[in-house]
């Protein structure tokens, strides 16, 4: 035989190999699948997961046609943390926590990518692998905690400072902006953990194709979203605020039909714009180190 008919048929046992294998998870987590599916349509705070599995899968599939596999060095290590998947997904089912069975989805799949294809691939998927636990429906509450209450309420009272320096009574109770006889509550666009998601896939793309090679970068665009959800939501408020004082009621009202979607549209335009400066700096840097 060959080495050539060798190399084909080693590819067609690792083909099999993954498609029983992948068989074999969709039905060990078939009642975690069908869970995830039930959050993420029918809770709104959780709706942006189902886009995180379509983001790795785009992550994953750029990074094989980018840099394809020439030959499959598999790691025994994989084994370990497939066998920690395993042992967190019965802990699960003990407990009956499915979001601990989910994590362990996460592990499992790993594992067999570090099984599968070395350590240098799993070293690759790191970053996508972690990423993917933004998927699990309660991490959304967490986020919401952690975030939600404090960067509203620290909108708020920017927003009311900046007023009364201009001479528009303004003051805050809470999250709630009281000007003139006027209550506005401080909220957010689709809540403050989809404007991370979004934030976070904008940038994980931006990675892909500006810097992959620099995460140091993506990390600084990371850092930027709690002040760009102030400044976005700020100018809004901010513009309502002035409409308000100064009569124009009906322009205030079309602003406040958009609250949701224009402090998206700003956060976004910031994004793209700090992107821009970073690839126009990195390319002067470039050019001065020739």
């Amino acid at each position: 035989m060959t080495i050539e008919k060798i190399g084909i048929l080693k590819r067609i046992l690792y083909i099999g190999l993954a498609t029983g294998i992948l068989i074999e998870i969709i039905l060990i987590y078939k009642d975690i699948f069908i869970w995830m599916k039930t959050a993420w349509f029918n809770y709104p705070p959780d709706r942006f997961g189902i886009f995180i599995p379509l983001l790795f899968l785009f992550i994953f599939l750029y990074r094989l046609v980018r840099d394809p596999v020439k030959k499959l060095n598999g790691n025994r290590v994989g084994l370990l943390v497939i066998l920690s998947g395993v042992l967190i997904f019965i802990a699960g089912i003990f407990v009956d926590i499915h979001i601990i069975q989910a994590a362990s989805l996460i592990a499992t799949c790993y594992g067999i990518v570090w099984y599968l294809m070395g350590t240098d691939w799993a070293r690759k998927m790191l970053f996508p692998f972690c990423f993917l636990f933004l998927m699990l429906p309660t991490s959304s509450f967490l986020m919401e905690s952690i975030f939600s209450v404090p960067l509203r309420n620290m909108i708020a009272k920017i927003s009311c400072k900046i007023l009364n320096s201009t001479g528009s009574p303004c003051e805050t109770i809470n999250c709630v902006m009281y000007l003139y006889d006027t209550e506005l509550p401080v909220q957010y666009f689709r809540e403050s953990i989809s404007s991370l998601m979004m934030h976070m896939i904008l940038t994980c793309i931006a990675a892909e194709f500006l810097f992959i090679k620099n995460w140091s970068k993506f990390l600084y665009l990371l850092l930027l979203w709690a002040p760009y959800v102030m400044i976005s939501h700020s100018i809004i408020y901010l513009a309502m605020g002035w409409c308000y004082a100064s009569g124009g009621i009906n322009q205030s009202e079309i602003i406040w039909a958009f609250r949701k979607w224009l402090p998206a549209l700003i956060h976004i335009l910031m994004l793209i714009f700090t992107w821009a400066m970073i690839r126009k700096y990195s390319g002067r840097k470039e050019n001065g180190s020739r």
